[in-house]
């Protein structure tokens, strides 16, 4: 079933605690989610399905649930707030992230959180299928066999205000623009975009965009 705002309220929280729900604003990759889910012998009465993480949010207000399949196909900090919010409030629930994205910085920003799957769409579904019951036997973390280098490297978390100009440059936006946005002086927009630069080993602005672009939104 789809639930918008209206539905929601209306739904008996004692009937889905067990649920599981898939979260993508296009219906041909909810129904590709659903039947990888029906592969693993889950019925399309025990799913839900979301298009937006406000609705998502607003239906976990009174609610709990068993998984959450999650698109983030665009790069922002919204996304990441969405999943911070559910992960605090349920320590315990499956989150499994299913994206284009590839890059190391967005993928290990995710893992940071506590998600338990990070999957590509470009998986086979058979394979696919056979990690996400993986996940719901041991609870152990499982991604895309592409992404597993990524955990194997060290790595240094940006801090929010860095992952927030990073989302901003990414953008193609200039100090003047970013300041403005993220209520900060020019100057500390600069001084955030040196410390980006000795962070990643960049030299200059231009290499650290394209750093940026092909980490955080590819």
């Amino acid at each position: 079933m789809i639930l918008n705002s209206e539905s929601i309220s209306k739904m008996n929280s004692e009937l889905i605690n067990n649920y599981f729900v898939i979260v993508d604003d296009h219906p041909l990759t909810r129904l590709g989610l659903r039947n990888i889910l029906n592969i693993q012998n889950i019925s399309d009465e025990s799913i839900i399905e979301f298009e937006t993480g406000e609705n998502l949010l607003q239906f976990l207000e009174n609610n709990t649930i068993g998984m959450i399949l999650l698109d983030i196909d665009f790069p922002g900090n919204e996304n990441l707030e969405i999943i911070k919010m559910i992960r605090t409030k349920f320590p315990d629930m499956i989150i499994v992230i299913y994206t284009m994205l590839s890059g190391e910085g967005i993928f290990r920003e995710i893992c940071e959180i506590g998600v338990q799957g990070y999957f590509l769409k470009t998986d086979d579904i058979y394979t696919l299928s056979n990690l996400i019951k993986e996940i719901l036997t041991d609870k152990e973390f499982k991604c895309s066999e592409s992404l597993i280098k990524f955990l194997q490297e060290n790595y240094e978390k940006l801090s929010q205000k860095e992952f927030e100009l990073i989302m901003q440059l990414g953008k193609g936006l200039k100090p003047a623009e970013i300041a403005k946005n993220l209520s900060l002086s020019k100057r500390t927009v600069e001084y955030y975009i040196d410390k980006l630069k000795k962070k990643f080993g960049i030299l200059n602005i231009y290499d650290l965009i394209y750093y940026i672009r092909n980490n955080y939104f590819k």
